[in-house]
């Protein structure tokens, strides 16, 4: 039986928090300025910030974040993404979905699924996955193209005719919860993969419902430009059911699709890593032209979060991650959030 979306008794509490408007957003950013001592507005107050995150991160256990911001880090090494394994899942009403899938070069316990924004496909993720497989830590990565995107237009009742994202309905966005669902259940044919899941745009607000659905095995979300309802996909309300996981929220301040939703989550959750930059780029594609930085930031997040997971998971054979598996994990240092202004 599905968990209750909000548990009991805190209902009350997440109603208010959602409906303070924006005298509620000035004194979160307040309190966000005391706790940090900063705004991050400039190179300067930024280093602060991330070197006081960083140090206590590296005062927990192993697979903690560190909120240094990218720009200070050497880039990321790259290399051309090889020719994945292709294949086809089948959702519950027998939409035919395609998948590509990196292997790890040894055995991995943890995959990593990307799904691509609304009108895009799953070459959104081109610039992160040629950051990832030169990665030294080992991890299945997925990406598939939702249905009415990509390859994925044919519908079994109207096999001659390809479907497109623009002509559905309500309920016909909601199928995509199981496309997700789909895809994961291919990837794992009977085996217990513990998972961290990649969302932009529309994509964002499935892997959140995603992770509300199936949380036993889901390790970590992270959300590039989410909504707080994008064709019907409510984000707040499956989210607040796991607001223990491990989280990054990725958006522009100028985004107005995202820049509130991004910073009611963060406020939501102990556990969020926040970073922003002052730009409009909605979407993974659209903000990594405008900063290719966020590619380096997501792609050291992952990496972060497998080496945590696989860590627990040789070590303890726990089901859940350890609480300082995230900047801010239960019991850690609260939630950290990383400013970035343009230049």
């Amino acid at each position: 039986m599905m968990r209750p979306l909000i548990p009991q008794g805190r209902i009350s509490g997440y109603a208010r928090a959602l409906m303070m408007g924006s005298l509620r957003l000035a004194l979160g950013a307040g309190v966000a300025f005391f706790i940090a001592g900063c705004t991050c507005t400039d190179s300067r107050e930024k280093t602060g910030v991330a070197s006081n995150a960083s140090s206590l991160a590296q005062a927990s256990a192993s697979g903690s974040v560190s909120a240094t911001p990218t720009a200070q880090r050497p880039p990321r090494p790259t290399q051309a993404a090889p020719k994945p394994e292709t294949i086809t899942a089948l959702s519950s009403d027998r939409f035919k979905l395609h998948v590509s899938r990196w292997k790890a070069k040894e055995p991995s316990t943890v995959s990593v699924l990307l799904v691509h924004r609304l009108g895009g496909d799953r070459s959104e993720w081109t610039p992160l996955i040629e950051r990832l497989l030169p990665s030294d830590e080992p991890m299945d990565i997925v990406s598939f193209d939702l249905r009415g995107h990509g390859e994925s237009t044919v519908d079994p009742a109207k096999p001659n005719r390809p479907v497109h994202w623009s002509s559905f309905d309500l309920a016909t966005f909601e199928k995509m919860d199981g496309d997700v669902e789909a895809v994961m259940g291919l990837h794992e044919k009977g085996n217990k993969f513990k998972w961290i899941l990649v969302g932009s745009d529309l994509g964002a607000n499935l892997v959140v419902r995603q992770a509300h659905r199936r949380s036993d095995n889901i390790v970590a979300v992270a959300l590039v430009s989410p909504g707080a309802s994008l064709r019907g996909l409510e984000l707040y309300r499956p989210f607040a059911s796991v607001l223990e996981l491990p989280n990054l929220l990725l958006a522009g301040t100028k985004d107005t699709v995202s820049d509130e939703p991004v910073r009611l989550l963060g406020q939501m959750s102990k556990t969020s890593t926040r970073v922003t930059w002052d730009v409009s780029g909605h979407g993974a594609e659209a903000l990594g032209k405008e900063r290719w930085q966020m590619w380096d930031e997501l792609a050291n997040w992952i990496d972060e979060r497998v080496r945590g997971t696989r860590t627990m998971v040789e070590t303890e054979g726990s089901a859940s991650p350890p609480a300082s598996a995230s900047s801010g994990g239960v019991g850690s240092v609260g939630s950290v959030e990383v400013s970035k202004p343009a230049p």
